[in-house]
Formats: C-alpha cells, sequence, structure tokens
C-alpha cells in the first residue's frame, strides 16, 4: 500500500497524538456535562453513580437533549452504538 520509500516516522507520530487529543476532548465534554449534572439536580458528582452502561444510555442521551438538532444527535449517537456493538 505504500512505496518502500514512504515516510512512516511522521504518521506514526500523528496518528496516536490526534487520537490522544480525540480521547482527550471526549473526557472534557463528557466530564463537563456530569459535572453540569450534579449541579442542575444539587448533588455531588460521586452520588450521581453514572458508570458503565448508565454513562452511554443516561447521561449521553440527557446531554443530547440540551443541544442544536437533538434528533440528528440522537439519530448518529444510537448509529454509533450499534456499530460499536457489531464491532465488538
Amino acid at each position: 500500500y505504500r512505496k518502500k520509500t514512504a515516510d512512516i516516522v511522521k504518521p506514526s507520530i500523528a496518528l496516536p497524538l490526534i487520537n490522544s487529543c480525540t480521547s482527550l476532548f471526549a473526557a472534557l465534554t463528557v466530564y463537563s456535562y456530569i459535572g453540569h449534572m450534579a449541579d442542575v439536580e444539587d448533588l455531588d458528582v460521586s452520588e450521581l453513580e453514572l458508570e458503565g452502561p448508565k454513562l452511554a444510555f443516561i447521561a449521553y442521551p440527557n446531554a443530547l437533549t440540551l443541544m442544536p438538532g437533538t434528533n440528528i444527535w440522537s439519530i448518529l449517537f444510537f448509529i454509533m452504538l450499534v456499530t460499536l456493538g457489531m464491532d465488538s
């Protein structure tokens, strides 16, 4: 797929960096919304008990309802969940 003279150092550094930045952005988004949920419900974050499947099926759908274009984001989210489930 690549020529034998192709540079593989730059892509091998760029890919993990992009992956790490994407993961950090996702974590920032998720934890920001969990903090928002705790603030709205006047609870401590540890009292929310959002982990595992509860995070995917309670916190994310609630966050999607606050966004403009709720229907399209919800459809995309559940398509993502189905494709992740088929891939695992």
